[in-house]
């Protein structure tokens, strides 16, 4: 395997293809283990399994439901992973370069919907720099390194370790948010080099930047998201509004999908940041008409 060739730790895994298939797997990785789907995004259909009859429910889920309601494109079998604890966080990059290193926040297992980011992501040294090395090492042993990439990893207690290597711009507003904090607007680079232009990254500024998403818990029909302009309001906080638009129907999918709100707050301190935007966040509220649309992990 070209990653493990190249020296890039990573997770344990192994691909099934039906609920006894992937129980027997995660029995020889240990639990817990992750189910997921082998292609995706926004952490669709991926949780963490605690024991035998959670796998089987995981890959039946994923293999007898609909691939258009899931918004991903037909598995035919599951990922089974063993499970890294630690930290997780992605590190962005520009051709060989490092732009920046982000701490990820995490809502509850089992699931792992993305509640937010925050830049800098607020480590030492010497755990920055293995973060940044790991994603750099997966790049290359994978032939990549043109333009951005988004690389997430774990921080365990042996060291980074290598989740997933994505060759193209981060998703969860990260772009918007480093253009924030460092005065460089990734996804101009981006169409810039696909048009031949030489233009490299270059910060301008360094600040600190967080995000933090409005994450639906009921399900039915987004009437709108109240408190934009109170959010707008709090010192720091430098954007804020709603990711859907009324009259949105919301299916609980414990995925990216359940995002309805956001806001983005910048300060010269890390702390400061992460505090504006948490006060932002306080400030919005989803007006939802509760419907019975439940989708694989309706919320307790």
């Amino acid at each position: 395997m070209a990653l493990r060739d190249g020296g890039v730790r990573g997770p344990r895994f192994g691909l099934a293809t039906d609920p006894d298939q992937a129980t027997d797997l995660a029995r020889e990785l240990g639990f817990p283990v992750v189910v997921k789907p082998p292609a995706g995004s926004g952490s669709i259909g991926v949780r963490l399994c605690a024991d035998a009859a959670a796998v089987a429910t995981a890959t039946r889920y994923l293999l007898e439901t609909d691939p258009a309601r899931l918004a991903i494109p037909a598995p035919g079998a599951v990922l089974v992973e063993e499970f890294l604890s630690g930290a997780e966080f992605s590190v962005e990059t520009f051709d060989d370069q490092v732009v920046a290193v982000v701490r990820k926040r995490l809502g509850p297992h089992p699931h792992f919907v993305e509640t937010g980011h925050d830049f800098p992501a607020g480590v030492s040294t010497a755990e920055h720099d293995d973060l940044a090395a790991t994603a750099l090492a997966a790049l290359r042993a994978l032939g990549l390194g043109w333009g951005a990439a988004h690389v997430e990893l774990r921080s365990t207690d042996a060291g980074a370790a290598l989740i997933e290597v994505n060759p193209r711009l981060a998703g969860g507003m990260i772009p918007r948010m480093l253009q924030e904090a460092l005065g460089v607007d990734l996804i101009e680079r981006q169409v810039a080099r696909a048009a031949g232009q030489d233009k490299a990254p270059r910060p301008s500024a360094e600040v600190a930047a967080s995000i933090r998403f409005l994450v639906a818990e009921t399900a039915g029909t987004l009437r709108g998201v109240d408190g934009v302009d109170r959010a707008q309001r709090v010192p720091g906080v430098v954007e804020a509004g709603p990711i859907r638009p009324a009259g949105f129907e919301v299916v609980l999918s414990n995925s990216f999908q359940d995002r309805l709100g956001y806001v983005i707050a910048t300060a010269d301190d890390p702390a400061a940041a992460v505090l504006a935007a948490d006060a932002g966040l306080a400030e919005l509220r989803p007006l939802i008409d509760s419907g019975v649309l439940a989708g694989e992990g309706a919320r307790a």
